[in-house]
């Protein structure tokens, strides 16, 4: 899912941003934001998953 947002930013709003398109900063920034979150929620997940004792004990 990151990667799929990576390449919305390269391709879609990184040229609309260099075009000149008044809209383009902000949603470039609210997609990086968003890129943020679900970093940070990845990383989350990965520790409470790492956490956890195996069944064996």
């Amino acid at each position: 899912m990151l990667l799929l947002f990576a390449a919305a930013n390269k391709w879609l709003l990184v040229p609309a941003f260099e075009s000149g398109d008044a809209t383009a900063p902000r949603r470039l920034q609210r997609s990086i934001a968003l890129e943020v979150v679900l970093v940070v929620v990845v990383l989350l997940i990965t520790a409470v998953l790492t956490r956890g004792t195996s069944p064996n004990g």
